[in-house]
């Protein structure tokens, strides 16, 4: 079993949320590029960023978050009526460099879980590894994802990694009837459509079922991932006691998988006090990887966490 360490909470400054929120509450995806790291959560419109130093790891900034608009407009706050009009941006991604983005872009994904949580905001970077926020594009989904409602009747897309040429998406399946998957795109030929939409967007070149056991009879199901070396990657997994991808339940445990080149489990991980990770990022270590976390506690009155893990040699 790993021990999570607790890096820091996800606070705001009071004037920067236009509700005057303290804090992101649902952190659902992370990117760690350069001297930034990147926040979404899902019940909010805003990117979080603050300044990260690798090397100085585990000492983290603890300055509040600065806040930037992916999506216009402001949320309602009682929960019932925020959770059926949020956009449900369950998944951060940075993209290569590419003719479009010559410092790479940080994509944010919305779950395609309901009609209004099909949107995507694409974000171009800078040099120094810093969002260009006046470049900010958006981005309709329903063409992308409807092909895969042929395979996933309750489909929910909450973690997306690049590995190699490859843009993967994660299908998190649940106790109904929606399995958990692997969901591969030619990552040019996505870019190339963000940059320059087409009528008919990228079609996926392989689907692959995943099954992690369960725990307490309670499926380990996908919330994110992030490349390793030599084709390895490893993925966050939560056993959340629910029957669909709108409810939300108890989280019985959560873990960390390391998959081969293969894409087959080669190492499988309890946490410790089972965090519900959503977000994670990989930091390259002399010896082991470090994996940073961002955890959502399904409760507003709870800040997010950034935890940090060390993990085991992949081999």
């Amino acid at each position: 079993m790993l021990r999570p360490r607790l890096l820091r909470e996800l606070t705001l400054a009071s004037t920067s949320h236009p509700q005057q929120r303290l804090w992101l509450s649902a952190a659902s995806g992370l990117v760690c590029h350069k001297e930034w790291a990147y926040v979404v959560a899902d019940d909010e419109y805003h990117l979080g960023c603050f300044r990260l130093d690798p090397a100085q790891l585990p000492q983290v900034d603890q300055a509040p978050l600065e806040l930037l608009t992916l999506i216009e407009g402001e949320l309602p706050v009682p929960h019932k009526q925020r959770k059926k009009a949020k956009a449900d941006l369950e998944s951060l991604v940075l993209l290569p460099a590419s003719a479009g983005f010559p410092n790479g872009a940080l994509l944010s994904l919305g779950s395609g879980s309901k009609p209004n949580r099909c949107r995507a905001q694409l974000l171009p970077l800078q040099a120094n590894g810093h969002v260009n926020e006046s470049a900010l594009s958006r981005h309709d989904l329903t063409d992308l994802y409807e092909p895969l409602r042929k395979h996933f009747e309750d489909l929910n897309i909450e973690g997306a990694f690049v590995a190699g040429d490859q843009l993967r998406l994660l299908q998190r399946g649940n106790k109904g009837k929606s399995p958990s998957a692997c969901i591969s795109y030619d990552c040019h030929a996505v870019t190339e459509w963000l940059a320059h939409p087409r009528k008919h967007p990228p079609s996926p070149h392989a689907v692959l079922l995943l099954d992690f056991g369960s725990v307490e009879g309670v499926p380990l199901c996908p919330t994110d991932a992030a490349a390793l070396a030599d084709g390895f990657w490893v993925v966050s997994l939560v056993a959340e006691d629910t029957d669909d991808s709108y409810q939300d339940g108890a989280c019985v445990a959560s873990a960390i998988a390391i998959m081969d080149a293969d894409d087959k489990v080669s190492q499988l991980h309890r946490l410790e006090k089972s965090p519900k990770v959503e977000g994670i990022a990989v930091i390259a270590g002399n010896t082991s990887p470090t994996l940073l976390m961002v955890t959502d506690a399904d409760d507003v009155e709870l800040a997010a966490h950034l935890l940090s893990v060390r993990l085991p040699h992949a081999e």
